[in-house]
């Protein structure tokens, strides 16, 4: 491990004590799920961003977790489970999209994050994207 990252893993531990409410947990787990992805250990941090997913306290942990959890499925080659929580993200959004719970602007960030993973999954497995899709109607409609 390269000393940023050590120096890292210990900045969370030197901070974590000095964290208070009812963010800290969430602060701490989403702060190791990061680290670890960074360290390349994709399961480590799937696991931490499950446990965070289960209990977060700010809707920005749940989302900036969801992102880390996809980030972590396509690091992994787990197309199909990046395919399924991607599903899973964009309900959640349209729901804090509905509630206006959300700024439109980050709901359009994080909605062109899943479409731009979600054809990179579909690119790795070799099924068509959308537009590879369109293409191939408008072709059969030109036959």
């Amino acid at each position: 491990m390269t000393n940023r990252f050590e120096e890292a893993r210990n900045r969370i531990k030197e901070f974590e004590g000095l964290l208070w409410g009812d963010y800290k947990e969430n602060a701490v787990v989403f702060c190791r799920a990061y680290l670890e992805f960074h360290l390349g250990h994709f399961k480590e941090a799937l696991q931490l961003v499950n446990s965070l997913l289960q209990d977060y306290k700010d809707v920005y942990y749940a989302l900036d977790g969801r992102t880390l959890l996809l980030r972590c499925y396509f690091k992994l080659m787990d197309y199909d489970q990046l395919q399924t929580q991607g599903e899973s993200f964009r309900q959640f959004l349209r729901r804090l999209g509905g509630k206006e719970a959300l700024s439109p602007s980050y709901l359009e960030a994080y909605s062109e994050f899943l479409k731009n993973i979600s054809q990179l999954g579909k690119i790795m497995t070799g099924l068509p994207t959308k537009r590879e899709e369109k293409m191939g109607r408008f072709v059969e409609r030109l036959k």
